[in-house]
């Protein structure tokens, strides 16, 4: 069975009768049944049921569909961020004292103490249902800083092969050189290389 049916509560909420999977009664006959004397009711079906359970108590009937009720909506927020930061504060006082006996820097721990108590605070400034869902008292975590990327290096660029090298040896050897206008010889030391080895 898909209906459901929905009624106003003496809280101001919405109630809703979820009839057994194997009923034998109709719908009418378990409103009959279930609904409070001179109560109004009404039959709807389960897709006009919201899906979010959290703000079960900020449920109204407006314009024959059921709504969130935001500033409701805030209040169960404020008391749930309230409960979260019971044992965040609790924490907090023991490092406190730790830092008092160690004689350390108690900064940071004064910081966050406040801003457990100032939480309620943000509530006040969320503007969608949405945002109320993602309060929360405890403090975010850093995101992990993303891991350098590594250098890169180039290859070596490579030789090409030019075969062996050879060893060269260098001398002196006379060699006369003649003198076309007188006729004269002279001698002169010239060097001279030669391949000693081939490796």
């Amino acid at each position: 069975m898909n209906n459901r049916i929905i009624y106003i509560n003496t809280d101001g909420g919405i109630s809703v009768i979820i009839p057994a999977p194997n009923a034998e009664l109709s719908i009418e006959q378990i409103a009959a049944k279930d609904v409070p004397p001179n109560t109004e009711y009404k039959i709807v079906d389960v897709s006009e049921i919201p899906a979010e359970r959290e703000f079960r108590s900020a449920w109204e009937h407006v314009n024959d569909k059921i709504e969130i009720n935001f500033d409701k909506a805030k209040e169960i927020t404020k008391k749930r961020l309230r409960e979260e930061r019971k044992s965040l504060l609790a924490q907090q006082d023991v490092e406190f004292l730790k830092a008092i006996e160690m004689g350390s820097d108690k900064t940071e721990i004064i910081k966050e103490k406040k801003r457990l108590r100032d939480i309620t605070k943000l509530v006040d400034e969320v503007t969608c249902i949405s945002e109320l869902k993602q309060l929360k008292a405890e403090k975010p975590k850093p995101e992990p800083k993303p891991e350098p990327t590594p250098e890169l290096v180039p290859e070596p660029f490579p030789l090409p092969d030019v075969g062996a090298i050879p060893e060269v040896e260098t001398s002196t050897e006379l060699i006369n050189v003649i003198d076309t206008a007188g006729g004269a010889v002279t001698q002169i030391k010239v060097p001279i290389n030669r391949i000693a080895r081939i490796d």
